[in-house]
C-alpha cells in the first residue's frame, strides 16, 4: 500500500495529501482552504483494528 504508515487527508474515496505528520497533513488542508478526514495508515496488518482489548 502506498500510504502505509503514513497520516493522509482523505475526502470522500481520494486522497488529498500524505505526510509524516498530523500536522504537516492539516497545514496542507489550511493552506488549501480544505477540510477532510485525517487519518494514520496502518504500517501493518497487526496495527489495524481496536486498541481495545477484551478480558
Amino acid at each position: 500500500m502506498a500510504y502505509r504508515g503514513r497520516w493522509v487527508a482523505q475526502d470522500g474515496d481520494e486522497v488529498l495529501f500524505d505526510a509524516d505528520s498530523p500536522e504537516a497533513v492539516l497545514g496542507w488542508l489550511r493552506r488549501h482552504g480544505r477540510s477532510a478526514r485525517v487519518w494514520l495508515v496502518p504500517s501493518s496488518p497487526s496495527e489495524t483494528g481496536s486498541m481495545l482489548s477484551a478480558p
